[in-house]
């Protein structure tokens, strides 16, 4: 486990996949740095799920300048009436990495507030990583 901010996380390379969870999203925020840190890191296969009512909103506040929603990423909601983690998981063929915070996908929540974050390494050969991975992407 090592402590960690989310763009060094993002950038690290050897994860092709990367399922990101938040709270707040801005899109234009993270299409603008978060993307780029992805794909700096190699990631192809990104999935974006927020709470309803924050990405409604973000979604609306810039109509007409996102250009990768739906191309390069995708992003869906959360299933509760309140859908509040922050936590990204990259998945490659050598197994995955956890990053859990505290900062939502906006400027403030990457920079702008003081926030927290912890890495856990998950090697393909634990059983609790590839537990753990599952209960992630089944959530």
């Amino acid at each position: 486990m090592t402590a960690t901010n989310p763009r060094e996380f993002c950038r690290e390379t050897g994860y092709s996949k990367a399922i990101l969870f938040t709270y707040s999203f801005d899109p234009l925020f993270f299409e603008n740095l978060v993307l780029r840190d992805l794909w700096k890191g190699g990631v192809s296969n990104i999935s974006v799920i927020a709470d309803k009512h924050e990405v409604e909103s973000g979604i609306e506040h810039c109509v007409g300048r996102v250009r990768h929603l739906g191309n390069t990423y995708q992003l869906g909601v959360g299933n509760r009436s309140t859908f509040h983690p922050k936590l990204i998981l990259k998945i490659g063929p050598n197994g995955g990495k956890l990053w859990l915070g505290s900062g939502n996908i906006t400027q403030g929540g990457w920079g702008g507030n003081n926030e927290v974050g912890v890495v856990f390494e998950l090697p393909e050969t634990e059983l609790d990583s590839a537990a753990l991975a599952n209960l992630v992407i089944q959530k």
